[in-house]
């Protein structure tokens, strides 16, 4: 099993820390988060799904096999992890707790959840060591909310947190929640109907031709790997929160369009692949020509419906598009042609990524 897998983020207790005592194996406030509650219908966990890794020293200190409870077995400095990539994060503790996990669709199940945290506070729920019914539940939709009920058996000695665990294969509905921009403000791409309108920022608000999706279940992730979903991150091309895009998906960087995978090749530019994800969808939006959106507060743009674009549909998604624009998926399957005219932005490729960067972050600095 690996020792990179996915996690939920619940949250920080800030100044509470669960093990505030080293030197031993008791998690003294275990207690403490008894009745704690994550997620919501605006900010479920299944959009709050990271990467934990092994940080710079790692699990090596003290037991070789787990993150101990007690920093000082591991030199006193304590295990480290990574959320994401980031700066080494340092183990404090785990725990386990009969919880209730609530489901997109509202259905429930219990499960024992394994808690960790760091020394800052930060709180994440892990996958199990083993593919038991626990994991089976926690991968088996997308997950809203948590409830944090009574420690397991009352128990509060933890040695710490088995560092080979479930990957974590979470399931996401790619880019629910995502809010574009519309003249009433933002809606959810997944509320967005044909014939309503949206704002471009070329040329104001637009009709939308077709609303489709296309779901890629974990073999068909697992077959066609280079669908995996991109996470482009808070902060960066203007966003206010973080998304998923599929890899071909085109982002305005200056005045040209960008894909997504290759904005993941480039250090520091808030791009990841997403590869912890295994089930995704993907909503798509076409109007009468192509367009610069603005989704969580950036520009990107709306479906194109080439030769690559209309191959990665599903089969129901091509015969909806069919339905809406007719003739429009046999012209758009033909290469060179344009079935609804140029691309808004021109789209860099690959070689050319690296110098609009290094402009782009010249740009900044002065």
């Amino acid at each position: 099993m690996p020792t990179t897998f996915n996690v939920f983020f619940l949250g920080s207790t800030g100044n509470f820390r669960l093990d505030p005592f080293e030197g031993n194996n008791t998690v003294e406030n275990a207690a403490g988060l008894q009745g704690a509650s994550s997620g919501s219908t605006a900010n479920p966990l299944s959009s709050r799904i990271v990467e934990f890794s092994p940080g710079s020293t790692g699990f090596g200190g003290g037991n070789s096999t787990i993150y101990d409870t007690n920093n000082n077995a591991a030199g006193g400095g304590g295990d480290t992890f990574r959320i994401n990539g980031g700066p080494d994060q340092i183990f404090d503790a785990s725990a386990v707790y009969d919880s209730v996990i609530t489901y997109e669709d509202g259905t429930t199940a219990q499960i024992s959840a394994v808690i960790i945290q760091d020394t800052n506070g930060n709180v994440y729920l892990a996958p199990e060591f083993s593919a038991n019914a626990d994991q089976a539940a926690l991968e088996a939709q997308p997950i809203r909310s948590i409830n944090i009920g009574r420690l397991t058996d009352g128990q509060t000695q933890y040695a710490g947190l088995t560092a080979n665990r479930e990957a974590g294969n979470f399931a996401i509905c790619f880019t629910r929640r995502t809010r574009l921009l519309t003249p009433g403000g933002y809606v959810a791409i997944e509320d967005i109907r044909p014939g309503d309108m949206i704002c471009t920022v070329d040329n104001g608000p637009q009709r939308v031709e077709w609303a489709g999706s296309t779901m890629l279940s974990a073999e068909g992730m697992k077959a066609q790997g280079n669908l995996r979903p991109v996470r482009l991150r808070q902060g960066h091309y203007g966003l206010t929160r973080d998304v998923l895009v599929s890899p071909q998906h085109c982002v305005t960087v200056g005045d040209s369009f960008v894909r997504a995978r290759h904005l993941a090749e480039i250090s520091g530019a808030g791009a990841r692949i997403a590869r912890g994800v295994k089930r995704v969808k993907y909503y798509h939006l076409l109007c009468e020509q192509h367009q610069v959106l603005i989704a969580e507060g950036m520009h990107t743009e709306s479906f194109y419906p080439g030769p690559n674009a209309i191959g990665a549909l599903g089969p129901e998604a091509v015969a909806g598009l069919e339905r809406a624009v007719p003739g429009l998926v046999q012209n758009g399957l033909r290469h060179g042609a344009d079935p609804i005219g140029p691309t808004a932005r021109p789209i860099l490729k690959r070689h050319e990524l690296r110098d609009v960067f290094d402009r782009e972050a010249l740009l900044a600095v002065a």
